[in-house]
């Protein structure tokens, strides 16, 4: 819960109404890239062997 605060956190601070992007599509791509972040810094894995991983399966 704590890292998806962060990730809103970031969406807020970083955007920006003028790039005709919604802020909930924009919230949701910080808030769910801080949560996989996170996950990946728990398991030891690094990022882009996560997300290669996951696109094989």
């Amino acid at each position: 819960m704590q890292t998806a605060y962060l990730g809103l956190a970031r969406a807020v601070k970083k955007y920006n109404p003028e790039h005709n992007c919604k802020f909930l599509t924009f919230a949701q791509f910080h808030i769910v890239g801080e949560v996989r972040r996170e996950a990946c810094k728990l398991k030891g894995v690094p990022e882009r062997v996560y997300l290669l991983i996951r696109h094989d399966i």
